[in-house]
């Protein structure tokens, strides 16, 4: 299984630091890490919220927080790109892992032709009317990205004033 044969890589290549990247292998990782026997030091990088909201009973939050709550803490460190993720991971209603294992580090998202795109008017019709404000929503259509509570807000207000919503 993947796991043991990262378990064998860990214990052959002994690396000061093994850096986990992605929310989906944290896990695997850290039990890898552990049947590795190797003292070296383990990073999570935390992308997404850890908690967990789906009714399966092995993807239910109760059992995926008691799970992430008891392997985190195997961590030396934990890396949060954003505030709310050091939140979820440090409270009491998170994961409670200890505030001096988890550090923030805002993840870059500027790209080189930003700057360049910045100053170029937008192509659509919608964004050259100022009479009618324009709501933005950005990012995945998945359950995560909570588009559902963006769409009944917008329907909510659309009924008082006009309003556009543009989601990208």
């Amino acid at each position: 299984c993947a796991t043991h044969a990262l378990a064998g890589y860990i214990s052959q290549r002994k690396p000061a630091i093994f850096f986990s990247a992605a929310n989906h292998v944290h896990l695997s990782t850290i039990l890898a890490h552990t049947i590795s026997g190797h003292r070296g030091r383990l990073v999570l990088r935390i992308t997404n919220a850890i908690l967990r909201k789906q009714s399966s009973f092995l993807n239910s939050r109760i059992f995926f927080t008691a799970a992430a709550r008891h392997f985190f803490q195997r961590a030396d460190h934990l890396i949060a790109v954003s505030h709310g993720l050091v939140s979820d991971l440090t409270t009491g209603h998170g994961l409670r892992i200890p505030l001096h294992k988890v550090r923030y580090i805002q993840e870059p998202v500027i790209a080189p032709a930003f700057d360049r795109a910045l100053k170029q008017p937008p192509a659509h019709l919608w964004f050259h009317d100022n009479a009618v404000p324009v709501i933005i929503g950005a990012g995945r259509l998945a359950a995560q990205k909570d588009f559902e509570t963006l769409l009944r807000a917008f329907a909510i207000v659309r009924r008082q004033r006009p309003l556009r919503l543009a989601i990208f």
